[in-house]
């Protein structure tokens, strides 16, 4: 399964260069959000590999206790760009938002608060004990409710962005990924952070997973942005 983990990458590519396709008017967005989360993944192995899984990788690089691989660059990257794509799609339907433009303040603001969530998921992790997925995901709910507060206009768009990337989750283990190697959970994943809850096989951290990251991660980058009141 030493190519399992960039072929996953590519599934989730795929997404990403279809939304870069067929909407231009996100194309920017999709792009610079894209690069923004790219290094959160990496980063995050820091605690992930200690107690959440152990993907194997084509190149492993160690840095002393941090164990990451290229792939963890490629599928935030894609992933960053899939959440932000939709949650523009719906926020500029739903509300009537105007487009936002890249700028570099706002991009450097964005580098922030990823920055500021990987910060928190250490704090959550050491201070109460939860294991790095709990961590992450408690620090992606935290900082969204945030938003929240700031822009109320974001929370219906959130709230169906996260359901959409819970479902392309699901979609991704389900229809693809466990038909190819049917028990990369078991070897994968650490057993004792895992409920043993699956929708289909599909463990129930997985989709939460997903759900807190694009609940998160989707309205974050226009909140960077400074964009405009929806009209």
């Amino acid at each position: 399964m030493k190519f399992a983990y960039l072929l996953g990458t590519l599934y989730f590519s795929v997404i990403w260069m279809l939304l870069f396709g067929l909407f231009p008017k996100e194309r920017k967005v999709i792009v610079w959000s894209s690069i923004a989360l790219a290094p959160a993944a990496p980063i995050s192995e820091y605690w992930q590999m200690a107690d959440y899984w152990r993907p194997d990788l084509i190149i492993a690089i160690h840095i002393g206790n941090w164990t990451f691989g290229f792939e963890d660059f490629f599928f935030a990257f894609a992933f960053g760009g899939i959440c932000t794509g939709i949650f523009e799609l719906l926020i500029r339907r739903i509300c009537q938002a105007e487009d936002i433009r890249f700028n570099l303040k706002g991009f450097v603001k964005l580098l922030g608060i990823v920055l500021f969530s990987l910060m928190l998921m250490g704090t959550l992790s050491w201070l109460f004990h939860l294991n790095s997925l709990d961590a992450l995901n408690s620090s992606c709910v935290l900082i969204a409710g945030f938003i929240f507060s700031k822009q109320y206009m974001f929370l219906l768009p959130g709230l169906i962005t996260a359901l959409l990337m819970m479902f392309f989750m699901w979609f991704f283990y389900w229809g693809f990924f466990l038909r190819l190697y049917p028990d990369v959970i078991g070897i994968w994943w650490l057993s004792k952070a895992l409920s043993g809850v699956a929708l289909a096989k599909v463990p129930i951290e997985e989709l939460i997973w997903a759900g807190s990251a694009g609940l998160f991660f989707g309205p974050a980058v226009r909140y960077s942005l400074l964009a405009s009141k929806c009209s």
